[in-house]
């Protein structure tokens, strides 16, 4: 009868125990939280009116004319025409090109019984033997 007595009040303690632990984490939750709500409380400053009358209106569009003597004309991207595929080599523009050579700003990456591929850093291109109406070229974005 000793033993479960003493094992009921140690148990009984161990439970006292905890819930008063809970209870000082449970306060300590509520300084914090008091903490956050009295940041939340000040009053803050903001723009003055003056201030906001002296923004422009982001909802209305301002046209700026241009003088149109200081445009320069777009730069055109070069016109490339395969005109024939022989063992690895491929013949643009009139001349003969073999693979990792270059042709202006790009580089002769691919060579395939039907097409031509020239890449740079911007974009890619894919030529094709030119038809009739000059549908030979594809431009693939990287």
């Amino acid at each position: 009868m000793r033993t479960i007595t003493l094992i009921l009040c140690l148990i009984a303690f161990g439970m006292v125990n905890v819930i008063a632990k809970e209870g000082i984490s449970l306060e300590q939750e509520v300084k914090e939280y008091d903490q956050i709500f009295s940041k939340i409380a000040k009053k803050r400053i903001g723009i003055d009116g003056t201030m906001i009358d002296k923004i422009n209106n982001p909802f209305i569009v301002q046209t700026v004319e241009h003088n149109t003597s200081d445009i320069t004309a777009p730069v055109q991207t070069p016109e490339y025409a395969l005109e024939a595929i022989v063992n690895q080599r491929v013949k643009i523009n009139g001349q003969w090109y073999g693979i990792h050579e270059t042709i202006e700003s790009y580089k002769i990456v691919k060579i395939t019984q039907k097409s031509a591929t020239l890449a740079n850093e911007i974009e890619t291109k894919e030529l094709f033997i030119r038809t009739k109406n000059g549908n030979n070229v594809k431009i693939l974005s990287k």
